[in-house]
């Protein structure tokens, strides 16, 4: 069995919760925390083109991954559409 005194030695005398690094001696640190940053703004990028749609009866509107249309004919949303373009029909959904 140890004694008191070599116990003392094994256990730690103290926490210490500061961070291991310095975020100007590690820059790369700093971009990991811009990242966040970067997809919060493109996600709100991505609302804004869709806020961009009128106000509109469900199954009207042709949604395709770059554009929207008016469907012809309306349907049920989330059935199978296609928006004319110059370069021929794109396919999308009904929403």
């Amino acid at each position: 069995m140890r004694n008191a005194g070599q116990l003392a030695k094994l256990a730690p005398t103290r926490y210490d919760l500061r961070p291991e690094r310095d975020l100007e001696a590690h820059p790369m640190d700093a971009t990991l925390l811009f990242r966040p940053l970067v997809a919060a703004a493109l996600s709100l990028l991505a609302l804004a083109a869709s806020a961009q749609v009128p106000k509109h009866a469900p199954g009207t509107v042709c949604f395709t991954p770059r554009l929207w249309c008016w469907a012809q004919p309306p349907g049920q949303p989330g059935s199978a559409c296609s928006c004319s373009t110059p370069y021929g029909r794109a396919a999308g959904t009904l929403g």
